[in-house]
């Protein structure tokens, strides 16, 4: 966010999002302001629990018994995930057309 802010030029029209899967200790997080984050948990999760992290929108997922704490529990929403449309060229953020 500090780079954006300070290089508005180079960094026009770039939206950050942050995609938490079975985030740890999530009560003790927060989202960043400016920011969308989302949050995805299994209600059953061992490991990580199905605390949520403060500002951020918390993304219903199953509550199967059988979903544990693997990333590949999840892999069905990452699939949907939108594309991102940047990339980095010799350290400069680049946005693709």
């Amino acid at each position: 966010m500090d780079y954006i802010k300070t290089h508005p030029l180079e960094t026009s029209g770039i939206q950050l999002v942050e995609y938490d899967f079975a985030p740890y200790q999530p009560e003790q997080q927060h989202s960043i302001n400016g920011v969308d984050t989302y949050q995805y948990s299994h209600e059953n999760d061992i490991i990580a629990g199905n605390r949520h992290i403060l500002g951020a929108n918390y993304m219903k997922t199953s509550n199967n018994p059988n979903m544990g704490h693997s990333i590949s529990s999840f892999s069905d929403y990452i699939k949907h995930l939108p594309e991102g449309r940047y990339k980095i060229i010799d350290g400069k953020i680049v946005k693709i057309k």
